[in-house]
């Protein structure tokens, strides 16, 4: 078994429809456009397992477990056996 870990950061700028999303509707934006560009940034971190185990001369299996968290309440799991 094999520890995974991990961490990201996200800095950069995503579209905003200024027709449709309540945050965007006092942001002007140049003349006949429907999105505008706010800066975003977002963190994230992941832990698991990984395993190989050896069933015989020709076949391998591969599990892997993980979990992962991140801004705004983003949240997952990703459970593999193969």
């Amino acid at each position: 078994m094999f520890p995974m870990a991990g961490y990201t950061y996200n800095d950069g700028d995503i579209p905003c429809d200024i027709e449709s999303e309540p945050e965007c509707k006092n942001l002007k934006a140049a003349a006949d456009e429907d999105l505008i560009l706010i800066s975003n940034e977002s963190h994230s971190a992941f832990l698991g397992l990984f395993s190989l185990k050896q069933i015989s001369d020709h076949w391998t299996a591969i599990a892997v477990l993980n979990g992962s968290i991140g801004t705004n309440d983003c949240s997952g799991y990703l459970p593999v056996v193969v």
